[in-house]
């Protein structure tokens, strides 16, 4: 036994050090400051690729006056990007599995920046169509961003990587439309695709810093094996199903008001460009909250979660088809739509990451690739119904879908406690029918059961 002398010459045993202890916890902390700064860097950068496909939104009026096509043509501007989004999320981001992250998605920014610089150039309108098809394609690598995020980040933070991830997400679609009005409305809305052009090139500088060059794909496989997986990854996993299902009404929800939201202010409510561009910062709204709610899904479930963000829908909608020509009300019911899409996303990606380990880029391509689908659904039946009637008409479509939502997850969540108690019954009829076949002790050596009949022995 070692230790030490003190000065009275008594023995005292030597005091363990807490020097390991304070290098654990320093590298603890470290380690917590690293993972931030990774998920922080590359929640700007999927801001920065998904807001390519959000451009067009405020500059429908600027691009069907100068094209000489009425609002609904000009939306389909809006929708070929986000319709190209999820096919390129469905082709290109389980890719993500089988090539070096870091080298893959710096090669999709890169081609990303000149396909929106041809868009630039467009000489008419379905020649922007066509290359916002292919540029939303390419900026599907913010998608390869979130799993790589929650593969980073330790297990017990995959809840605040996914949130912050799906911050940046919001901040790139609001922040994307306030700058896309500034620079339209001060040099011509060509201009906005030449800064977006800039932003992505800057991403890749970025991105070579965060993702570290020993980061290494997660399959071996080829990539037509690797996409021939995806019909079974989705008929197999329920939470993939109603996750995806979930998302598909949210979003179409959320992006049909969107869509006609600046077209509403300028025509109906004589906005500026600019202003009706500003507006968008209402939604940064979503971006503040949504870090939070990473937390509040593991605490309080995800039904929980995913019922208080269509509720909000729902509320959104209703103040939208009362009070359409009041701006503050207008302000309010936008910021809750908004809400309601972030917020429900946050435990729908969770629960795909926790059930799906490591093919969870395979599962978020589907994920994104059903959420856009229905993104670029409610985009041009917003306008639509906007061109023929107006912004109530859209904002009816958006609360009919978190109508839909709310009842699918009531109806889901009674049908699991059905299959609970169907299967609580057969198992207790299943016992019951075990016991009443199994002998007792004493029928198996031809004794009677009843202690009445047993003799007695001394009297006992």
């Amino acid at each position: 036994m070692t230790g030490c002398r003190g000065r009275d010459g008594a023995h005292r045993p030597r005091q363990p050090s807490s020097e390991p202890q304070r290098s654990a916890t320093a590298g603890r902390g470290a380690a917590e400051r690293h993972w931030l700064t990774v998920v922080i860097g590359l929640a700007l950068a999927s801001g920065v690729a998904v807001s390519v496909i959000y451009l067009p939104q405020p500059l429908l009026a600027s691009v069907g006056a100068e094209f000489g096509v009425s609002h609904a043509s000009a939306a389909w501007a809006a929708t070929t990007a986000q319709f190209g989004y999820g096919i390129g999320v469905l082709l290109l981001v389980p890719v993500g599995e089988i090539r070096s992250p870091r080298r893959l998605v710096r090669l999709q920014f890169a081609v990303t920046a000149v396909i929106v610089l041809i868009c630039a150039a467009a000489p008419g309108l379905w020649m922007l169509c066509i290359m916002l098809l292919i540029a939303g394609g390419a900026a599907s690598v913010a998608q390869l961003l979130g799993p790589l995020a929650a593969r980073l980040a330790p297990t017990r933070q995959r809840e605040n990587a996914t949130a912050l991830i799906i911050a940046g997400l919001a901040l790139g679609i609001f922040g994307g439309r306030v700058g896309a009005s500034v620079v339209a409305d001060t040099t011509g809305w060509r201009w906005v695709f030449v800064m977006s052009a800039v932003a992505l090139l800057a991403m890749i500088l970025l991105l070579g810093a965060v993702i570290a060059k020993n980061v290494r794909p997660t399959n071996s496989r080829s990539y037509p094996s690797l996409l021939s997986t995806l019909p079974g990854l989705f008929a197999h996993t329920g939470a993939l199903r109603a996750a995806s299902g979930y998302q598909f009404l949210a979003f179409s929800s959320f992006n049909a008001c969107w869509t006609v939201a600046a077209l509403h202010l300028t025509d109906r409510l004589g906005f500026t460009p600019i202003e009706a561009g500003l507006f968008a910062l209402v939604g940064l709204c979503a971006a503040v909250i949504v870090p939070f709610t990473g937390k509040l899904a593991r605490a309080a479930g995800h039904d929980t979660v995913r019922v208080a963000g269509f509720t909000t829908g729902v509320v959104s909608s209703v103040a939208l088809i009362v009070r359409p020509e009041q701006p503050i009300v207008l302000a309010a019911a936008l910021a809750g739509l908004a809400l309601m899409n972030f917020v429900v996303q946050v435990p729908n990606q969770v629960s795909i990451y926790d059930t799906t380990g490591d093919a969870g880029p395979r599962a978020n391509a589907i994920f994104i690739f059903f959420t856009f689908i229905g993104a670029a659904i409610g985009a041009e039946v917003g306008a639509v119904l906007y061109q023929h009637g107006n912004i109530t008409a859209t904002a009816a479509f958006s609360l009919a879908m978190a109508m839909l939502a709310i009842t699918a997850l009531v109806a889901g969540r009674g049908f699991r406690a059905l299959r609970q108690h169907r299967r609580a019954h057969t198992t207790r009829q299943t016992l019951g029918a075990d016991a009443d076949s199994q002998p007792l002790s004493g029928q198996t050596r031809g004794m009677p059961c009843s202690s009445a009949t047993v003799p007695r022995v001394n009297g006992r």
